[in-house]
């Protein structure tokens, strides 16, 4: 059977969506999840699916100009990303450079509230860890190589919040998302953004929004 991969508009958008809402793993899983559903249609055509990752490059690049990160770095028109596209031997190096791009813009974000390097450090290892249910304020002084004093300091003086109010947030906008799914069961949401135990999520998750999980999920979504 000569099947073709079927290049969904739909994609661009969700990426879109996933810049709007921070998710960087999210997003980057998309890219990769795209890859491993082209290379499973051989038939279909290398120039459609250059095209298709050039379509993704571009609106990369406008999201990139609405942030105003594109002017950190000099690749900023169309014929240069079809540059790139056209000269990769393979479709794992177009990944790559997407990812590479997501990566810039993600940090980007995060840097144009001026935080400094070590505050930024913080916030991106929380937001590519927050499913880690041993993540720990020790986990993280270990990574950015700072005492845990010194670093609860400076994030609480540069953000407003302490470390284990921001990493509590984080997890709990995620949640939210993923109590979107209904398929999800409570307890797979809970360990997806980091809670090994039910009821504990339940009671940060009443804490913070003033609903248990589940009538979260009952009462804004239908």
């Amino acid at each position: 059977k000569s099947y073709t991969y079927n290049f969904d508009m739909k994609n661009i958008k969700t990426l879109n969506n996933l810049f709007v809402l921070d998710k960087r793993n999210e997003a980057i899983s998309l890219i990769k999840s795209i890859t491993k559903d082209i290379i499973l249609y051989e038939n279909t055509s290398i120039n459609e699916i250059k095209n298709y990752y050039f379509k993704i490059l571009m609106s990369i690049s406008k999201v990139s100009i609405d942030i105003g990160s594109e002017s950190e770095y000099q690749d900023k028109n169309s014929d240069f990303f079809w540059d790139i596209i056209s000269k990769a031997n393979t479709i794992f190096q177009i990944e790559k450079y997407i990812i590479s791009k997501l990566n810039q813009i993600f940090d980007y974000k995060i840097n144009k509230n001026n935080y400094s390097g070590n505050v930024f450090n913080i916030i991106r290892y929380i937001q590519n860890n927050y499913s880690d249910v041993k993540l720990s304020i020790l986990k993280i002084s270990n990574y950015t190589y700072l005492t845990p004093n010194h670093m609860c300091l400076i994030f609480k003086k540069e953000t407003g919040k302490t470390i284990n109010q921001f990493i509590t947030e984080l997890r709990i906008e995620k949640s939210k998302d993923l109590l979107k799914d209904k398929k999800l069961k409570l307890y797979e949401i809970s360990i997806n953004v980091g809670y090994c135990n039910q009821n504990y999520f339940t009671k940060i998750f009443k804490k913070n929004v003033g609903l248990n999980p589940s009538e979260y999920r009952g009462k804004y979504l239908i």
